[in-house]
């Protein structure tokens, strides 16, 4: 007996000894959740690291940031700007991608109101899952006339609706929540609106969930509050002492604009059990924003249900089997577009070829792969012009939806 465990032990040490060559020379690591390393190669350290947390480096501009009554902001060389924030003050903003031109924003002392429910304008431009590519939602709206070269609202008094996931992935998050903030008061100066929808990364990032940021947002969330456990500096990150945390707890989770609604992820047909208004939907989920009742649900079973897998952040049944469910019938659809009064539902979250439609135009999906460069047809979002779906592009294309 003591010789086979021996046997055992002798051949589990040659299998870990194996593993950490091949972390060595492929220069990978073996990770658990929010990026702690049980073992694998660092760059910074130049050699092997055991249970920890990597270091994270500042790479290239970014910012600025509102935090506290401080302005935070990343030089273009990597050094950290902390200056006194005077309220009422414009901000200039240089996003880090060269191609784009910098530009002032006057952050609001109180957040915009969001309508739940509005009429369609003459025309509406959506566009869904951007993530930080500034580059794509530019030269979108540049092609169908939403802005000007400078970034400047030219749309008149009708409506841009971003349809979630603007955070992660890219590099200009910042930049493009304040172009966005920018875009809404000057919008509002015309009679136009500007309504900017929440997906499951804003929701991610504000409790602390960083799976998909790039590490110069880890280096800096890392590098202005220190803690045990990074997660909790990420969080703190977006807290609601900061003023993107308080900005994006005050944007809603779904929209009614006519007879179209627009959620991020999708609406599962339980929703209409609840007996709730999307003014309390979306009060419901701005009020647990930040919470882990994704993976940790409480007492409160509709908070549980809305901020979780079957929620309108989350939900995929709209394009495909999810979460121990077959994609849903139509029957079930039906019941969710009576229950909101509308006849089509605009998500994005689950990525298709194209902008395009399903369960016969009642569906619109508009997440798509935009592309990292400027005025390209791979770029697509949906304009609604006199009621009428088109899908459009960065290059200009503009084609109906059936």
């Amino acid at each position: 007996m003591r010789k086979y465990v021996l046997y055992f032990l002798g051949a589990l040490a040659v299998g870990i000894i194996g593993l950490l060559f091949v972390l060595l020379f492929t220069k990978s690591q073996l990770k658990s959740s929010g990026d702690y390393v049980i073992a694998g190669y660092s760059e910074d350290v130049g050699g092997m690291i055991f249970f920890q947390y990597p270091k994270f480096k500042l790479s290239g501009a970014d910012g600025p940031y509102i935090m506290g009554d401080s302005i935070v902001r990343v030089l273009p060389k990597g050094e950290i700007e902390k200056v006194a924030f005077r309220q009422n003050q414009s901000l200039v903003v240089r996003p880090s991608n060269a191609l784009l031109p910098e530009f002032s924003v006057r952050p609001n002392s109180t957040a915009s109101q969001v309508l739940a429910e509005a009429q369609l304008p003459e025309k509406l431009l959506a566009v869904s899952d951007i993530g930080g590519n500034l580059l794509a939602f530019t030269s979108l709206l540049q092609a169908h006339g939403v802005i000007d070269d400078q970034l400047n609202w030219t749309f008149g008094a009708n409506e841009l609706v971003t349809v979630g996931d603007f955070m992660d992935r890219g590099g200009d998050v910042a930049a493009l929540l304040w172009l966005v903030q920018k875009l809404e008061q000057e919008a509002a100066a015309e009679g136009g609106r500007v309504t900017f929808v929440l997906g499951n990364h804003e929701s991610m990032n504000l409790r602390g969930s960083w799976e998909y940021a790039l590490p110069k947002y880890k280096a800096l969330a890392t590098s202005l509050k220190s803690a045990e456990n990074p997660i909790k500096s990420y969080s703190a990150f977006l807290d609601k002492n900061t003023y993107f945390g308080r900005w994006l707890r005050t944007r809603p989770a779904m929209v009614r604009r006519g007879d179209y609604l627009f959620v991020h992820a999708g609406v599962h047909p339980d929703i209409a059990d609840l007996g709730m208004n999307l003014s309390q939907v979306n009060e419901t989920v701005s009020r647990n924003l930040g919470s882990q009742l994704y993976s940790n649900p409480g007492p409160d079973q509709v908070a549980n249900f809305l901020m979780g897998p079957t929620g309108p952040l989350w939900y995929r049944g709209l394009v495909k089997d999810y979460h121990g469910e077959d994609k849903l019938e139509s029957r079930e659809l039906n019941r969710i577009l009576n229950g909101f009064e509308v006849s089509r539902i605009v998500i994005g979250h689950s990525i298709v070829d194209e902008v395009s439609t399903d369960y016969s135009g009642r569906v619109i999906r508009i997440d798509v792969e935009h592309s990292t460069e400027a005025k390209s047809p791979k770029t697509q979002g949906l304009l609604i012009e006199n009621g009428r779906p088109f899908r459009i592009d960065a290059a200009g294309g503009k084609s109906p939806l059936e």
